[in-house]
């Protein structure tokens, strides 16, 4: 009884999507063709008024990634929109310490930065992390006494390795994150 009850679920559950799937696919039934799914039409870029000038920092932390992950993110991350006024700088935090990631950066300031040299206490396994939090205190946010201090139009996003940012990714986070009042 059990098997039939959960057999006729099965059925009642695909029926809307045999309907569905029939409706918009483009199969020819009797000489027409069926319509397609509407199309996802395409974001137009928003307007971020001229006074919020954003500076985007960009932080790649690594170790062990190939050269060619690291370029993929990295230019994925300077080809990426930003609104007017604004600025963006990419620092490529390498606990690895490549001599060919540092070599690849340089090419690219000084829109990217390369940051590696941290010492690890002993036992330290939080390779990644403390690599993010040794570039924002020894070197991005070195001149500020507190992070009370920080400007409000900074913003930090963190990209893994082997992520590459959307062309739209800048413009769709300051959209949210900029203050509306103001």
């Amino acid at each position: 009884m059990t098997v039939l009850a959960v057999e006729i679920f099965g059925v009642t559950s695909m029926l809307p999507y045999g309907l569905m799937l029939l409706r918009y696919s483009r199969i020819k039934q009797t000489g027409v063709t069926s319509p397609p799914l509407p199309a996802k039409k395409p974001a137009e870029p928003t307007v971020i008024p001229d006074h919020h000038k954003f500076h985007v920092r960009v932080m790649v932390p690594c170790y062990k990634e190939s050269l060619g992950t690291i370029q993929n993110t990295v230019e994925a991350a300077l080809d990426a929109d930003l609104p007017p006024g604004s600025s963006r700088t990419v620092y490529l935090c390498d606990d690895g310490k490549d001599a060919d990631k540092k070599a690849w950066a340089a090419t690219k300031a000084p829109n990217v930065v390369y940051v590696s040299g941290r010492t690890q206490a002993p036992g330290e396994i939080n390779g990644k992390s403390g690599n993010l939090n040794n570039a924002l205190r020894n070197i991005i946010y070195k001149d500020y006494e507190t992070p009370a201090h920080i400007p409000p139009t900074e913003l930090v996003v963190v990209f893994d390795a082997d992520m590459a940012a959307k062309k739209c990714f800048f413009v769709k986070v300051l959209e949210v994150m900029r203050d509306q009042d103001a």
